[in-house]
């Protein structure tokens, strides 16, 4: 059985040993006069309580003693009397669980631990030389630090293609996803549809049985279905940490199917669930980004912001839902609850407040639009055609603070005039 709160050191050979300690504890000993209180070091853990607090005494910085049944480690030397209570400043708090630190066990016999010998351990997948384990107060395993370790790419299939060519017509599995590329593609189309790329590779998820891709620029077009997930660098408590190369995924299913993306950063349940070759992406929170494979330059903030995104580049979205029934529009700008909800393939828009271009009425493929504000009923601005700017809705009154010169526009002939109101109230146009 494993210490509680003890420190597992996962050496080259393959076994666990307990960090600072030399070998298996020998026979009791007598018992010695109390020493003076001192600093506590990492080879003294396992076979030294700390001191209660004595208030004549002073401490040095790193001393470490009992005061009210936890421990405190001095930040700075104390004077007579300078308890944690009195000189607050002078003391920290140790965390027991952080530090391995646990006075009812710390004399345990502790030998020299092999991962076979533990009852109470399930080392996570991908545990490599240089990790460490530790034991919480309630004996809960899970890694503490990892040394120069990452997770491995998802797992993938034989190759599907002739491995030679350019033009691979493949046998597929509705619904799977296939990574494809090579060295030097500068372009990959599946069935006559262009596929984002990232440094020569992307995916795609099979809608039929059979599909033809085609490659540009290389030399041989590789295809390959991804067949398993991205397994965690450590799980701790439910908690999932991936990271693969450049990427880092936090969270359960955060990044499981990445394969050669870059330069991703995921924080959340289901957080970019199914990224395999985009990069440059960031998501933040749950199920933000979860249907992204290949696009690039994407940034998601908020619950399901960004989810059903597949191959779309360059789009903001911050709020709950915002932009979550994007699919392949680009370069989109969303903030507030709802933003952009309702918008599924357009490009260069953007929108500012709750529920703005989320309507009944909104353009779905709209490009190049802005709207902005929502009335006190929940409604939002929305436009409903291409390369239009909308303030408010029906019930916003349009206060323009003046007086000012006006509004200025131009002709058709190029001509640049003002339109702007009178002291009488009537409109009048001259030129700029």
């Amino acid at each position: 059985m494993a210490t509680t709160g003890c420190l597992y050191l996962k050496a080259v050979d393959g076994s666990w040993v307990p960090l600072s300690v030399g070998g298996p504890q020998g026979p009791k000993g007598d018992k010695g006069d109390p020493g003076a209180p001192g600093g506590l070091q990492w080879d003294d853990i396992m076979g030294m309580v700390p001191q209660p607090f004595n208030a004549g005494s002073t401490y040095a910085e790193g001393d470490i003693v009992l005061f009210n049944g936890s421990p405190w480690v001095a930040k700075k030397p104390t004077q007579a009397g300078d308890s944690p209570a009195s000189a607050p400043g002078k003391w920290l708090v140790l965390d027991v669980e952080a530090v391995a630190l646990k006075a009812a066990h710390a004399q345990q016999a502790v030998a020299d631990l092999k991962l076979d010998d533990l009852t109470d351990v399930s080392a996570p997948a991908g545990t490599q030389a240089g990790m460490l384990l530790g034991t919480t107060a309630a004996g809960v395993w899970g890694p503490v630090v990892s040394v120069g370790s990452e997770s491995q790419p998802a797992q993938q299939g034989p190759e599907l293609g002739s491995g030679s060519g350019l033009t691979q017509t493949v046998t597929t599995v509705a619904g799977q996803t296939y990574q494809v590329g090579g060295t030097g593609m500068t372009a990959i189309t599946v069935d006559g549809a262009a596929l984002g790329l990232a440094d020569g590779w992307s995916s795609f998820v099979a809608t039929g049985s059979s599909h033809t891709l085609v490659g540009t620029g290389g030399t041989v077009l590789s295809v390959k279905q991804v067949t398993g997930t991205v397994p965690p660098l450590f799980t701790m408590g439910g908690l999932e940490v991936r990271r693969r190369s450049t990427s880092l995924g936090i969270g359960f299913n955060a990044q499981r199917a990445l394969t050669t993306g870059s330069y991703n950063s995921a924080v959340g349940v289901n957080a970019q669930f199914l990224l395999t070759t985009g990069s440059y992406n960031s998501a933040v929170g749950y199920n933000a980004q979860l249907a992204l494979t290949t696009g690039s330059y994407n940034n998601a903030v908020g619950y399901n912001a960004q989810s059903a995104l597949t191959t779309g580049t360059g789009n903001n979205a911050v709020g709950y839902n915002a932009q979550s029934a994007l699919t392949t529009g680009s370069y989109n700008n969303a903030v507030g609850v709802n933003a952009q909800r309702a918008l599924t393939t357009g490009s260069y828009n953007s929108a500012v407040g709750v529920n703005t271009q989320n309507h009944d009425s909104q353009k779905p493929d709209v490009n190049g639009s802005t709207a902005l504000g929502t009335d006190s009923t929940g409604v939002g601005a929305y436009t409903d055609r291409d390369n239009t700017i909308v303030l408010g809705t029906p019930m916003h009154t349009i206060v323009l603070r003046g007086p000012g010169k006006g509004i200025e526009m131009p002709s058709a002939d190029g001509k640049r005039w003002i339109v702007r109101v009178t002291n009488t109230g009537t409109l009048e146009v001259v030129a700029a």
